[in-house]
């Protein structure tokens, strides 16, 4: 990590997630930072836009009877914790080295049970789009006009898209049938504004 990052300091013995920068020849480290919850937080993906800041996705995890200590930001759409083992995360990072500053936003998405975001892309307007997997059947947030707005097996996938600041919810959906499915892949069709395909 580096000495002015949004937290260069590993505080607990648990799964952390860090993101890290590089420089151009890859021999050097630009940036680097932990993200630090009570218990696992793992990334799954991380994207970069034309400024250089960093957008991450995953699941962050709680310790039963404990607040959820994941940083979370004040205007963010989701900062409380929904239940079961996992939420997702979405959270933007300017790598600036101007410690809390560099978290621009962080956001939770969840229901009741176990979900977790594999993939993580964004559009020219700066719309953030995640992919992956809930076995939530109740609480997960559903757009009225999406594709799929009942839980249909033991665990579906979903596709959600964020505003570009991380403090609302434009539209989600899941898609799944009876079993366990999960989204794991996704390609985002710039010129329709439209999710292009999303492999399950």
């Amino acid at each position: 990590s580096t000495s002015t990052a949004f937290q260069p300091n590993k505080l607990l013995p648990n799964e952390d997630v860090f993101a890290i920068k590089v420089n151009t020849a890859g021999n050097a480290l630009v940036y680097g930072t932990f993200m630090i919850g009570m218990t696992t937080d793992i990334a799954h993906a991380i994207t970069v836009d034309e400024k250089g800041d960093m957008y991450l996705t995953g699941a962050t995890g709680i310790l039963s009877k404990n607040p959820h200590t994941f940083p979370k930001t004040a205007n963010a759409y989701d900062t409380t914790y929904n239940g079961g083992s996992y939420d997702v995360f979405v959270a933007k990072l300017n790598p600036a080295g101007k410690g809390n500053q560099d978290l621009q936003f962080c956001t939770l998405i969840g229901g009741n049970e176990v979900d977790i975001a594999y993939k993580i892309a964004l559009a020219k307007n700066g719309d953030i789009i995640v992919a992956g997997e809930t076995s939530s059947n109740s609480l997960f947030p559903i757009s009225t006009n999406s594709v799929q707005n009942a839980f249909n097996g033991v665990s579906d996938g979903f596709v959600a898209i964020l505003s570009p600041k991380g403090d609302s919810l434009k539209y989600s959906t899941l898609i799944g049938g009876s079993g366990y499915e999960r989204i794991t892949g996704l390609v985002f069709e710039e010129q329709s504004q439209k999710i292009g395909r999303a492999h399950v």
